[in-house]
């Protein structure tokens, strides 16, 4: 466990195309260089829209809002003229779900947290977020704190078949990413580009990631899992 390695990077601007379409853009990119390979895009709930953008053999892992407005899966077809109902009853906001459950409703389970186990409270339900994927179910996982010192967290999947356990760890693991972004700011000094005309500062930014990649991959392939060198 640890940081994470940019493989596809985007330039943001303003009036362009959100942060959302971007990602899916570098999603789409990825699954056709690997063709035969299946892939769990996990990223903050700002990018939760992801799950009903059809990306192709990619499962979604994400956070889910507390008052998201959350509904019962679609009725079957009746056979009667009209357009049929695209979502069922609506069902009651992650926040106020586990404000109604009892302790004994949870399941008790052991979640990876930046490389260690942690003891967790968890409870999974299959939902319609007719926001975010309108056709498809999600399933949201509820976790919660054993001694209550902290608040419930909502996070949810697309991948009906993904346990709580593990749709909370693979969230965790976003933490490599922050990481990521820190060691590219105060290592490589990516926050502080010599240029500042032209296209000098997305390129020094590029230019940052890759030298920061480069060298981690490096790193693990003379090292392994061994680190060799002294840190002082």
């Amino acid at each position: 466990w640890g940081p994470a390695l940019p493989i596809a990077l985007r330039l943001y601007e303003k009036g362009g195309a959100t942060m959302p379409e971007l990602a899916a853009e570098m999603m789409v990119q990825l699954a056709a260089q690997r063709p035969g390979a299946a892939f769990i895009l996990c990223a903050d709930g700002a990018y939760a829209t992801l799950a009903g953008a059809g990306l192709e053999r990619t499962a979604v892992v994400s956070a889910m809002c507390r008052d998201g407005a959350l509904y019962l899966a679609a009725p079957p077809k009746t056979g009667q003229r009209g357009r049929p109902r695209t979502r069922g009853k609506r069902s009651c906001t992650p926040e106020v779900r586990s404000t109604r459950l009892r302790r004994t409703d949870f399941t008790t389970a052991v979640c990876e947290f930046g490389g260690h186990e942690v003891d967790k409270l968890v409870r999974s339900t299959d939902v319609l977020w007719h926001r975010v994927s309108p056709t498809a179910l999600v399933r949201l996982v509820i976790v919660g704190d054993p001694l209550r010192h902290e608040p419930d967290d909502y996070f949810f999947t697309t991948d009906l078949t993904m346990s709580a356990v593990e749709v909370v760890s693979i969230y965790a693991g976003r933490w490599g990413i922050e990481m990521a972004y820190r060691d590219v700011k105060q290592i490589v000094r990516g926050h502080q580009p010599q240029s500042c005309k032209d296209h000098g500062p997305e390129r020094a930014a590029g230019l940052s990631f890759w030298l920061y990649r480069a060298v981690r991959v490096w790193y693990l392939d003379v090292c392994g899992k061994r680190p060799r060198f002294a840190v002082t």
